[in-house]
């Protein structure tokens, strides 16, 4: 039988490339919102292999809290958790996810009081703390980003959750906050198209550029705890062109924010990347000799694929994962609007997977917090500005998830 290169092998549950779901993502509940999780090596490790291919800093927090609470600070009657049908992350998990659901969206933001001062409030002490952990490691190369992400916070199912539990919502605090979450960021194609029309004309942005990328991933023997990302663009005659060369993202603070009153969940993220720029004459010799190798092909997931034993350079470096990205870039005053379609395949998994994503890059806040000393209030003020405009305009989405019929 001839060799089929992995990611040409589509199973009947992949469904064709047009179809093709993204990450699975768990969420979290009630007053654990407010918990910290210092994610020290031992549990570092843990949280890395749970996600799959996220790293987290020595010092990183992750931290989950909802906004939308009753009076009481508990969770109203109208929410509750239960399944959602996603089958990329079934496949990916073994299991149908579950989610926060609320029946009754009619808070008034007064009534609500003011809930992005609250996000604000909640997030700025983690945010302030973790950029001073960042500026202290003083890593030449080193870029922090600020970034709000929107979408669905999931958790990972579990045998301890009950059908009541799901339906009723009892001890959400004590079964939930032992469950796995992640954040699923696959918005539909109505709300990229609304954010893209509606959305860019009320709040007045400017069009920056569109970027067409191939990222290669590979791993290095020498840095078994990294991926190096290799960012390429492809030129006329159908080569890739290498233009930059950077370790994976390193995550520093992650909050995620249940917005009960809101379709799409909020997640902020600090995170920083490192620009790989003393690279050996050898060792960039064997990464431009595995990029040059790659042979475009758009019938397969990632969008290139090597031709056998073409995929390792000797012992040190191997492609582990490519991706395809078109990313359309907006400014907002002094933050950045970034619209993307991605198309990953992963090599050690032999999981692809085609998103839309939309992202806010808070650059005003990092400006400010790169200031040698500054007040948290300045932070959390501006902070509040940001989460306003986002409160307004990208957490509406009909119709993005529905309880799973079971």
């Amino acid at each position: 039988m001839a060799y089929i290169p992995p990611h040409k092998r589509h199973s009947k549950e992949a469904g064709d490339s047009n179809n093709r779901l993204s990450p699975p993502i768990p969420q979290s509940l009630a007053h654990q919102f407010r918990r910290k999780f210092s994610l020290r090596p031992s549990r570092a490790k843990s949280i890395v292999e749970r996600r799959g291919k996220y790293t987290y800093a020595e010092q990183a927090i992750s931290r989950w809290f909802a906004v939308g609470l009753d009076d009481n600070n508990q969770f109203p009657s109208s929410v509750h958790v239960d399944h959602v049908s996603l089958e990329y992350i079934g496949r990916k998990t073994e299991g149908k996810p579950l989610a926060l659901f609320n029946n009754n969206k009619s808070h008034s933001d007064e009534e609500m009081k003011r809930p992005w001062e609250v996000i604000a409030e909640n997030a700025v002490v983690d945010l302030v703390s973790c950029f001073k952990n960042v500026r202290d490691e003083k890593l030449e190369g080193v870029k922090p980003t600020l970034v709000a992400r929107f979408g669905k916070i999931l958790f990972r199912e579990s045998p301890s959750i009950s059908q009541e539990t799901r339906k009723v919502f009892l001890a959400a605090e004590t079964t939930l906050s032992q469950l796995k979450r992640s954040f699923y960021t696959n918005v539909p194609n109505s709300y990229m198209e609304n954010v893209l029309g509606e959305v860019t004309q009320k709040i007045e942005v400017d069009f920056e550029e569109e970027k067409d990328l191939y990222h290669v991933k590979l791993s290095d023997a020498t840095r078994p705890d990294s991926t190096i990302s290799c960012k390429c663009v492809m030129k006329e005659d159908k080569k890739l062109q290498l233009y930059k060369t950077e370790l994976n993202q390193v995550r520093h603070m992650v909050v995620d924010v249940s917005c009960l009153d809101k379709s799409l969940d909020l997640r902020l993220m600090l995170s920083t990347k490192r620009v790989l720029t003393a690279l050996t004459d050898d060792e960039m010799q064997s990464i431009r000799s595995l990029i040059n190798s790659a042979i475009l092909d758009q019938d397969v997931k990632g969008g290139l694929r090597w031709p056998f034993g073409k995929a390792s350079s000797g012992d040190r470096y191997c492609v582990v994962g490519v991706w395809h990205t078109i990313a359309k870039s907006y400014k907002i005053r002094s933050l950045r609007l970034q619209v993307r379609h991605a198309d990953r395949f992963d090599f050690r998994t032999s999981i692809g997977e085609a998103t839309r994503e939309i992202t806010l890059k808070l650059k005003n806040v990092v400006s400010l917090l790169q200031e040698k000393k500054v007040e948290n209030s300045l932070v959390s003020e501006m902070l509040k500005d940001n989460l306003r405009l986002i409160w307004d305009h990208f957490l509406c989405c009909e119709h993005f998830f529905e309880a799973a019929k079971i």
